[in-house]
């Protein structure tokens, strides 16, 4: 057999290799396209069984023949608990017992696996299944994804029951603790959490204090006011930290006593507490003098958060705040000037603010101010 020969051969059998591959290929993309249609008629019979017995049309869900048919009923049934009204919860949860499902995730809290414990921490948590309570008590991990799994799936179960376990274990963690709690608390939903609440901001232990007043202040419940007061007064940073928050929740300047403070407020020497007072401010319903001029003070602050705030926080008060920030566009302090520009130059390029100056009552004072400073803006460009 000569080289010409040899080549032949050679290209005739990698010609056969490729079609070997691309049949194979393209058998088992078929076979995959009709499992995958499969399974989307089993998802779409398993939602329709599932809307039948919990509307006691029918008393019994089909067990699964295989560990493929568990998956699809597992994700069908969570999908469920999230998408139907609390009133089912009981029949869903039923249904999981029923066909294996907790179960398994029962069994799977003590798996090797941290990924296998989360997942089935996870499915317990949604599914509020309360005996999973002491196996999921009894984990103990650095592994970050599996402790958050654990400790919402133990507030989702426990409510404030779980509350003083679940801080106690996150205080030991390396992530930031109050936005992991204070994300965690608003997985509860069924109970009033205000006295559990109340017991902490009754107590001496800052973390909680300053916990409770902020949580209280984002579900916008406004038995928290009086607390806002004490801790605006509190020689703690978080906890007065949070009485700020809780009081921009609220959209409450007046609350808590700030006004008086405010002289106090805005001199903190630390950062937060001026940007969190400054941001507090935009809420003030007539802002009289002290609040314009603080804010404007602010503008000059060397932290930029805080002179963020300060502007559109001026910026929000209306007329009078909009005619600050342009009184303030002759600042001594570049820092000041440049922020109020950047304010009030977006809102003339996006928001039409000179169809809204025009109807101030000092709506020409405004304008005299932003044209004076672009003139000389453009002198100096002009001398440069």
């Amino acid at each position: 057999m000569n080289i010409t020969e040899i080549a032949f051969y050679g290209v005739l059998i990698l010609i056969a290799i490729n079609l070997i591959l691309f049949f194979a290929l393209l058998i088992n993309k078929i076979v995959n396209n009709r499992k995958a249609e499969e399974n989307k008629r089993l998802a779409v019979f398993y939602e329709a069984m599932i809307y039948q017995y919990i509307s006691e049309k029918e008393k019994e869900i089909p067990k699964p023949k295989n560990a493929e048919e568990r998956g699809i009923l597992k994700n069908i049934i969570l999908d469920s608990f999230l998408k139907y009204e609390p009133s089912t919860h009981g029949h869903l949860r039923k249904i999981a017992r029923e066909t294996g499902f907790v179960e398994e995730e029962m069994k799977a809290l003590k798996n090797p696996s941290d990924l296998r414990k989360a997942v089935a921490a996870y499915a317990l948590g949604i599914l509020r299944i309360r005996e999973a309570l002491p196996l999921l008590k009894k984990i103990r991990t650095d592994q970050r994804e599996l402790s958050q799994c654990v400790t919402r799936a133990l507030i989702q179960i426990g409510g404030t029951e779980e509350i003083d376990h679940v801080i106690t274990n996150m205080k030991s963690t390396d992530y930031a603790q109050k936005a992991k709690v204070l994300e965690l608390l608003s997985e509860i939903t069924e109970e009033d959490i205000f006295p559990q609440m109340e017991t902490y901001m009754k107590g001496e232990d800052p973390v909680k204090k300053s916990l409770a007043i902020e949580t209280l202040g984002t579900r916008k419940d406004v038995r928290v006011k009086p607390y806002i007061r004490e801790g605006l007064f509190s020689e703690e940073k978080e906890v007065k930290i949070s009485a700020l928050k809780a009081a921009i929740s609220l959209k409450c300047f007046d609350c808590g006593e700030m006004k008086n403070l405010l002289s106090v407020l805005l001199q903190d020497k630390d950062w937060e507490i001026r940007a969190f007072t400054a941001r507090a401010m935009s809420h003030a319903e007539d802002p009289d003098e002290e609040v314009l001029s603080g804010l404007k003070k602010l503008m000059e602050d060397p932290n930029w958060f805080v002179r963020f705030n300060a502007s559109e926080s001026l910026f929000q008060l209306g007329e009078k705040g909009v005619l600050a920030l342009s009184e303030n566009l002759f600042s001594t302090d570049s820092f000041a000037r440049d922020k109020a520009w950047g304010i009030i130059s977006r809102e003339l390029a996006l928001y039409d603010l000179r169809g809204r100056i025009s109807g101030f009552r000092n709506g020409d004072q405004i304008l005299e101010n932003i044209n004076t400073y672009k003139k000389k803006k453009m002198e100096v460009r002009t001398n440069a």
